[in-house]
């Protein structure tokens, strides 16, 4: 018996850690059957589903802005998400890509309940280190029938510099959901904290 679990400890765990560190989703989580949040469209459910479980006050910045795809011809960035999507999401991964080339402006179409809201109707805030986070949200990337969706996401804390006076981090998200119902974060990409 002792044999066994070690066999399973020693073949089987590194494997799973592999799978993990390379985003394959190993199990796929329960989908909710919970309603929407209330936002007039998918990609502004999916905007109040990142900015819900952030749960504070919070200003939106007025247009949006995504991560770049560090598989594109001549990126130098550190680090590589975009090459790893799985299969599930590789036409909300095409989509975030062709939606994310320009800023647009954002809208206060967010769910009614959420304490949020954009950046030109937010007071002037004061010059300090510890101020109301400021959010900047990508476009949604979604695959055809808006069951898969890719976003990503910074936060800004305080004037900076950043580490210094505030903080910033932020992150890449893949969300699934039933047709018609509430998004479930499916799996937390490539992370970053200053």
């Amino acid at each position: 018996m002792r044999a066994l679990l070690r066999r399973l400890i020693i073949g089987v765990l590194p494997a799973f850690l592999v799978l993990d560190a390379c985003s394959l989703p190993l199990f796929n989580p329960r989908l909710s059957d919970a309603p929407p949040l209330g936002a007039p469209d998918a990609e502004y459910e999916v905007y109040s589903h990142v900015l819900a479980a952030m749960k504070s006050p919070l200003i939106i910045e007025d247009n949006s802005g995504g991560w770049p795809f560090c598989d594109a011809p001549g990126s130098r960035l550190p680090f590589c998400w975009s090459n790893r999507v799985s299969d599930d999401f590789l036409d909300a991964k095409r989509d975030y890509g062709a939606k994310n080339k320009d800023p647009v402006s954002l809208e206060p179409a967010f769910s009614p309940d959420l304490p949020v809201q954009l950046g030109s109707n937010a007071p002037t805030s004061s010059q300090s280190c510890t101020t109301i986070p400021r959010v900047t949200l990508s476009r949604v990337g979604f695959n055809a029938d808006t069951t898969k969706a890719v976003v990503s996401f910074r936060v800004s804390v305080g004037t900076g510099p950043y580490p210094g006076c505030g903080f910033m981090y932020g992150g890449l998200l893949f969300l699934a959901r039933k047709p018609g119902r509430a998004w479930t974060t499916w799996k937390s990409g490539t992370g970053w904290i200053t």
